[in-house]
């Protein structure tokens, strides 16, 4: 019987953004975004200090589920998706 955690992959934000171009989706038991302005603000903020710093930032785990041919953000989503709207925005 396969572990519930089939493959860890320790990666950068970095990495995680530029990595080929999978197809992420939220399973339907996730709940939808709800981060409001000060959980985005703080967010970027703690980016921005690190940057002064030089220093690395730890933005918690993502764990990623293969299933189908799908890439399922199981934790994670509230930070990848305000990534992806800040690099966006950066377009």
């Amino acid at each position: 019987m396969p572990n519930a955690i089939d493959e860890c992959v320790r990666s950068t934000a970095v990495n995680f953004f530029t990595q080929g171009n999978p197809d992420y989706e939220v399973p339907e038991l996730q709940r939808g975004y709800v981060w409001e302005e000060e959980q985005v603000n703080q967010l970027v903020r703690s980016i921005k200090q690190h940057m002064v710093l030089k220093k690395n930032l730890y933005l918690g785990t993502v764990m990623i589920q293969s299933k189908d041919k799908k890439q399922l953000i199981v934790d994670g989503q509230q930070r990848i998706t305000t990534l992806s709207i800040c690099f966006g925005c950066m377009r």
